[in-house]
């Protein structure tokens, strides 16, 4: 009986060790969050040069701007 508590307590020890020395896998990314693998062109802005995708740049007289005030900067209302 002693035997066969050893043996299963090895098996335990065993499982274990594998299961701590295999490589833990990443959770797969959910495809919504991940804006379901679309890659959107980066824009610099005319002014300051920051990239900005360019879904979210603002755009005047074909130049790209991140923001509203380097925009009017741009056309000479600030």
């Amino acid at each position: 009986m002693s035997k066969l508590l050893l043996f299963i307590l090895i098996l335990i020890a065993i499982y274990l060790v594998r299961r701590s020395l295999r490589p833990s896998t990443p959770a797969p990314r959910d495809s919504a969050a991940a804006g379901a693998g679309k890659v959107e062109r980066m824009v610099a802005c005319a002014q300051c040069g920051l990239h900005v995708p360019e879904g979210e740049a603002l755009e005047a007289d074909g130049r790209f701007f991140c923001c509203e005030a380097h925009q009017r900067i741009h056309r000479g209302l600030a």
